[in-house]
């Protein structure tokens, strides 16, 4: 953390758009002499987008689905949680879930997680077995709408004791939490760009946006490890902690219905009006990235 703040002001030089640019992957991943020094990061992060990355998810009215997909995260994740996506949000709608497994419920026991949009604020639930309710974290409203129509990092964090929501790299809000292991309703599915299929909130719109570069870790990340690697790919090997990663690249074509994740298991469905396209989100591409394929 003490070297991603001195990454952040880097010669007394604040950083503007991409705070997590770092210095030592500019000097070291070989991607043709963009500079982090003395320039504007803006600039750097518009010529970082044109660089790899393949594809992403693009919607106006369809989700993606795991099936059984909490089913499967019951078995990874105990009482620790990070999920991350990279959101281009053209709706904001004031409900709405880019990453959720939520099953919520106006009494008795709740379900899941949920990264997306509460009450018009970028907010991340998690619920918890020592209380069986909905702990919710936001950020301040005039932050969400500063990511309307650009592309937005999005992470929500869950120690056992607090939940975060972590906005391009900077705590923006927590709440504290009840504590123990996450509850998921089985039968469940993982879904991206959808609230839920079981509980109160079923009728809620799904994102009007894109949705690139998905992850779930078994862990509760530090805002520093989030910023660092924000902007780029995850290198294989891939750490025993992300259990979900969806990269959105190397799919069997632009026709495939099909989701894989890198590491396996977890395999999503395309429902609805949900298409591929190409992706200008701000995140360099590894060659020792892993690129998964799903065969249709």
């Amino acid at each position: 953390c003490a070297k991603q703040r001195f990454r952040q002001a880097y010669e007394g030089k604040a950083w503007v758009g991409v705070r997590a640019f770092e210095v030592d992957l500019t000097n070291s991943q070989g991607n043709d002499g963009v500079q982090a020094v003395g320039t504007n990061s803006q600039t750097n992060r518009k010529r970082l987008a044109t660089k790899g990355k393949g594809h992403r998810l693009g919607n106006e009215s369809g989700y993606a689905a795991v099936p059984h997909g909490s089913d499967l995260l019951g078995e990874d994740i105990v009482d620790a949680l990070t999920v991350e996506a990279w959101v281009l949000d053209r709706g904001m709608r004031p409900y709405t879930a880019y990453v959720s497994t939520a099953v919520d419920r106006k009494q008795g026991v709740e379900y899941g997680f949920a990264l997306g949009i509460h009450n018009g604020m970028y907010s991340f639930s998690v619920a918890a077995n020592n209380t069986g309710r909905t702990n919710r974290a936001s950020a301040p409203e005039w932050m969400t709408m500063a990511g309307r129509r650009r592309w937005t990092h999005v992470a929500g964090v869950y120690d056992g004791r607090w939940v975060h929501v972590v906005v391009d790299g900077s705590y923006t809000g927590r709440a504290r939490a009840g504590g123990g292991r996450v509850n998921f309703f089985y039968g469940e599915p993982l879904h991206l760009m959808r609230y839920t299929l079981h509980g109160e909130s079923t009728e809620l719109p799904t994102l009007r946006g894109e949705l690139d570069e998905v992850r779930v870790w078994k862990r509760a990340l530090k805002q520093c490890h989030l910023s660092a690697v924000m902007h780029r790919t995850v290198p294989a090997p891939l750490p025993l902690d992300l259990v979900v990663y969806f990269r959105m690249d190397g799919q069997a074509g632009p026709g495939s219905r099909r989701i894989c994740s890198e590491g396996g298991r977890y395999t999503a469905n395309m429902v609805g009006n949900l298409e591929w396209t190409q992706s200008s989100v701000p995140v360099w591409m590894l060659q020792t990235t892993a690129v998964c394929t799903v065969d249709d």
